[in-house]
């Protein structure tokens, strides 16, 4: 490296490597050098996991911004631990694994860091989340940019089944690495809350402001300004934490957002949504609809409600909200856009 990097995550790999080169074009019209650092027994399937990770690089582009290294590399080195993500040299041990949507897990997660993690660092282990969180969101959306909406809407449900809710998610406290992690014993072999937990946080800010202002933050807490993105000698990589995020969420979406960010991520517990209807009503019968928050948090979520096929919205700006109904009783969340107690 020739440029400044965040020094979090370095490495030294020895091997008798071959050496892969190849480059792919950014969206700034710059191209951008890769270089595959592979075993010898590996090499006839380097050039598949360039050709996949040259698609990563387009979707990734596409919504967070040109690659942040486009005058150093996209380096990927062969290693004998499953991977990481250093500045411009992914270490990959994925043994060229593909699941049944052809996506090579790994290689898509640590490549992602290059933008949350490399490209904007956590400036104390307490906001790590912005690097496994956010990545995590990534490595689910595109599920959606490759199988559609409900492929990743599934996806997305499928980590709420893991959390711990033990600890916070973006603790106020300064922390260590182990801290972050694996806090208790049962913490150690998962992937523990900063991962999943965060994912279904920004899940869930995409539905509350919507697609254009949340993909719009998504941009700016990868690069603030149009300049910054066309910087590729250092400087346009920066410390963030989780009140940065916050101050550009809210500036984006135009909303006051304080309260989702102090029930999600500065505590650990969920709330639960409790739900209530007249047991004997055939016609124009109310829904009652009440948010349930540790130690009385404020939580003004609206909520998608489904009746007779058709979704609609319902405000509860006091965390209280009603609906009415007739028929079958209606389907509350049925996408699973808000993180709650299941």
């Amino acid at each position: 490296m020739r440029n400044p990097i965040s020094n979090y995550s370095m490495v030294f790999n020895a091997a008798p490597y071959k050496l892969i080169e190849d480059s792919v074009k950014s969206i700034t019209g710059e191209t951008i050098p890769i270089k595959f650092y592979i075993l010898p027994e590996s090499f006839e399937k380097g050039a598949k996991l360039i050709e996949e990770t040259k698609k990563y690089n387009a979707f990734y582009e596409k919504y967070i911004g040109p690659f942040p290294f486009r005058s150093e590399k996209l380096g990927i080195a062969e290693t004998p631990h499953l991977g990481m993500e250093h500045s411009t040299m992914l270490a990959y041990g994925n043994k060229f694994q593909y699941n049944a949507n052809g996506i090579d897990t790994l290689q898509l997660h640590e490549f992602g860091h290059e933008w949350w993690a490399n490209l904007v660092t956590a400036s104390d282990w307490r906001d790590f989340w912005i690097h496994e969180g956010f990545q995590s969101f990534m490595d689910t959306l595109y599920l959606e940019e490759l199988k559609g909406k409900e492929a990743y809407l599934t996806a997305m449900k499928n980590r709420a089944r893991g959390f711990k809710n033990k600890q916070p998610v973006a603790p106020r406290e300064p922390k260590i690495a182990y801290q972050v992690y694996m806090s208790e014993p049962e913490y150690l072999n998962s992937d523990g809350d900063i991962y999943g937990k965060g994912a279904y946080f920004l899940h869930t800010l995409r539905y509350l402001i919507g697609d254009e202002k949340f993909f719009k933050a998504l941009r700016h807490m990868a690069y603030p300004t149009k300049e910054m993105e066309l910087l590729t000698d250092g400087r346009q990589t920066r410390l963030v934490n989780t009140d940065d995020f916050l101050t550009i969420a809210e500036a984006d979406s135009g909303m006051k957002l304080d309260w989702l960010f102090e029930m999600y991520l500065r505590q650990p517990k969920l709330p639960k949504l409790v739900v209530a209807a007249p047991a004997d009503c055939a016609v124009n019968c109310p829904l009652l609809l009440r948010w349930e928050t540790p130690n009385n948090m404020p939580f003004p979520m609206p909520v998608d409600v489904e009746i007779d096929g058709k979704i609609q919205r319902v405000e509860m700006p006091d965390g209280k909200g009603t609906v009415t109904y007739s028929g079958r009783p209606p389907v509350v969340d049925p996408k699973g856009w808000v993180l709650k107690v299941q």
